[in-house]
């Protein structure tokens, strides 16, 4: 990836073929802004462990990275510019997932659909959130009006369910 410095923006979306050894050749994209990584079952906690050099980041994508855990979202602290971060379908993220959230204070945007594990106890970690003006609520279940009362009132919150057939 050496010849790629200068690449901004990154998409391997479903790329399940890559290894966590792939993963780790992206460091030297220091101005990386943003990695789409959904849809890749290879990604584990050791491999995101290694994205938190691209401290540019901006933007990162982990939808249906089933084997994300806290793990994975406490190493991503270093990601202060970090303002868009999708997590949706994680299935292990839950609410001591959300409590390694509580750095990422330039988020503004969060999706956190069909994450199943949050709940009203996660939600009150992104009131300290004061810069979302958007978060993705879909399907998580374990959420209650009483959670999203601790939002601050100006975060939009989409919270559509969806029916399986």
């Amino acid at each position: 990836m050496a010849p790629l410095t200068a690449l901004t923006s990154l998409d391997l979306i479903g790329c399940n073929m890559l290894t966590e050894e792939r993963l780790r050749a992206l460091a030297p994209l220091t101005v990386l802004t943003s990695l789409d990584l959904g849809y890749c079952d290879w990604v584990t906690n050791e491999a995101v462990v290694d994205l938190a050099s691209l401290t540019n980041l901006t933007t990162l994508h982990l939808m249906r990275c089933r084997n994300i855990t806290n793990e994975a979202l406490l190493a991503l602290a270093p990601l202060t510019n970090l303002t868009s971060l999708d997590v949706s379908f994680c299935d292990e993220v839950g609410e001591e997932e959300m409590r390694e959230l509580a750095p990422f204070t330039s988020l503004t945007k969060l999706d956190l659909t069909d994450c199943h594990e949050v709940t009203d106890a996660g939600l009150r970690v992104l009131a300290a959130m004061t810069g979302l003006t958007s978060l993705n609520l879909a399907n998580c279940y374990k959420v209650t009006d009483a959670g999203l009362a601790t939002l601050p009132p100006c975060t939009v919150v989409s919270r559509k369910f969806w029916f399986r057939v």
